[in-house]
């Protein structure tokens, strides 16, 4: 169990190292702060007390009532504590205990306190770009409590309500299709205002963003499909030597039944068969040796014809894509940082 001086050790690190008040701080609030870091935690709840009965701003108001619940919770008024960090959360619910410097009773107590009060925090506008109706805008934030939450958007012309819900305790996470009355939301700045209702309590908090439209992008036609080539349409055959085959079979026979006949009254014969002979030989060489004509192939015609109407038909679709892309805009969603 964590001893009172190293609880208070812990507590005076803490206070030590949070942030300091911008601009003129109320004294009361300081010495209360001193007292507090100084471990004398009596005279830092009635410096806290006394600092919240005058003026002060808000960010004096939060600090004023941090010292006083933390000092109460050290000082075991768990009650007082938490109705004090009650107020502190309502003020200001974005500012949350270090849980790895404070002890846990404190964090605790601070738990205690929000989940009695109903306030909304950490409310998110995420960055993003995408095409109208192909997107949407993430949106998130944090309740306390069970309630009914609505969504309002405000600027540029346009006060309208997105969304109303019940939620849970925690983190939510909304998406928005960027859309007022069926059409893009226009170029500009906004604010995404959160209320937060359970019965008669109302809490509301806001985010600022800002939209710029521009053109969207159209897709390039296609010439070809992944994966099938056109084949040519045309073959040339092989050469074919039946004509030389023939013309040599024929002089052979012929020149056989001339020897038969072995009569030199044929001699002028066989000296026009031998003429004839080289003669047919070489028209039937000159036949073989001749390049093929080219001869249609029907699969590759047939190939070719269906993957031009397959790449006219897909362009055809390209076409209407663009026509509808052009007549959208691409959304560009950038959350302003205060």
């Amino acid at each position: 169990m964590t001893s009172p001086r190293a609880l208070f050790g812990l507590v005076a690190v803490w206070m030590t190292t949070t942030t300091p008040l911008v601009g003129q701080v109320s004294g009361t609030v300081v010495e209360a702060r001193r007292a507090f870091e100084e471990l004398d935690y009596g005279r830092a709840v009635e410096l806290a007390e006394d600092a919240l009965e005058d003026q002060l701003s808000p960010e004096e108001r939060v600090e004023a009532y941090e010292v006083l619940g933390y000092s109460l919770g050290i000082m075991d008024e768990a009650d007082r504590a938490v109705t004090t960090l009650t107020q502190l959360i309502v003020l200001d619910p974005d500012r949350e205990p270090d849980t790895q410097a404070l002890p846990p009773r404190l964090v605790s107590l601070y738990n205690q306190a929000f989940g009695q009060v109903l306030v909304v925090r950490r409310i998110l506008v995420d960055s993003t770009s995408f095409v109208s109706g192909e997107g949407r805008v993430t949106m998130h934030w944090e309740v306390s409590r069970p309630s009914t939450a609505r969504l309002r958007l405000v600027g540029n012309g346009i006060d309208t309500v997105i969304d109303s819900m019940l939620v849970n305790p925690g983190p939510i996470r909304y998406d928005w299709d960027a859309q007022v009355a069926g059409a893009p939301v226009p170029a500009g700045d906004y604010q995404l205002i959160v209320t937060a209702a359970e019965g008669r309590s109302e809490y509301q908090r806001s985010a600022e963003f800002g939209v710029a439209h521009s053109a969207v992008d159209t897709v390039a036609h296609i010439s070809s499909i992944d994966g099938f080539e056109k084949q040519p349409e045309t073959e040339i055959p092989p050469r074919d030597w039946r004509p030389l085959g023939m013309a040599t079979l024929m002089t052979g026979a012929a020149a056989g039944a001339a020897l038969a006949l072995n009569n030199s009254a044929f001699d002028g014969a066989r000296i026009e068969l031998g003429v004839g002979a080289a003669m047919a030989i070489g028209s039937g060489l000159a036949l073989s040796l001749r390049r093929p004509d080219a001869r249609p192939v029907p699969l590759a015609i047939q190939l070719n014809q269906l993957i031009d109407r397959s790449i006219a038909d897909r362009n055809q679709q390209i076409a209407e894509a663009n026509a509808e892309r052009r007549r959208r805009v691409l959304l560009t969603v950038v959350q302003e940082l205060r």
